[in-house]
């Protein structure tokens, strides 16, 4: 089961052998934040989603679909009769942090499969309600929210020198 800020933050703290007097909440919940930032960067989840064609429309906007999606994967012409779908040719942009694609060829009709990426959600973190990291995904946090609270920790120790 995935784990919630207040949980990671334990174990990070659990990890580092610390009762939150060297390592506080606040420096566990920033890195345990940079360390999901990286994980989104290189293992995001993967999504889709039907897209009804708009007879002879070229420009989609993916973010329409889904305010999450960070990256298209593919867009493929839907088959209703199987698993057959046809990948179409297309190019992905991004305008005022939203995510487009252009047909390269417009359809009559049908509809299109956009399958793209989103990123983990740690509940408690940023306002969030639900965590998406399965158990491996967790303890890879753990360990790289480690990392990064002893580096925070290690540049604040280094700028009182000066």
């Amino acid at each position: 089961m995935a784990q919630t800020l207040t949980q990671l933050i334990a174990n990070v703290q659990a990890q580092l052998i610390d009762d939150g007097t060297r390592f506080s909440t606040a420096t566990c919940t920033a890195a345990l934040r940079a360390c999901l930032m990286d994980v989104n960067e290189r293992a995001p989840i993967n999504a889709g989603t039907r897209i009804d064609v708009i007879a002879y429309q070229k420009e989609y906007e993916l973010s329409d679909e889904d305010s999450r999606a960070m990256s298209i994967l593919d867009i493929l012409e839907w088959d209703d009769d199987g698993e057959d779908h046809t990948p179409i040719n297309y190019d992905a942009y991004t305008e005022d942090e939203r995510l487009f694609f252009r047909l390269r060829t417009a359809l009559s009709s049908g509809e299109i499969l956009a399958r793209y990426t989103i990123p983990h959600t740690i509940s408690g973190l940023d306002s969030e309600t639900e965590s998406t990291p399965s158990a491996r995904l967790d303890q890879i946090l753990v360990d790289g929210a480690c990392a990064e609270a002893i580096a925070f920790r290690a540049a604040s120790r280094i700028e009182t020198i000066n």
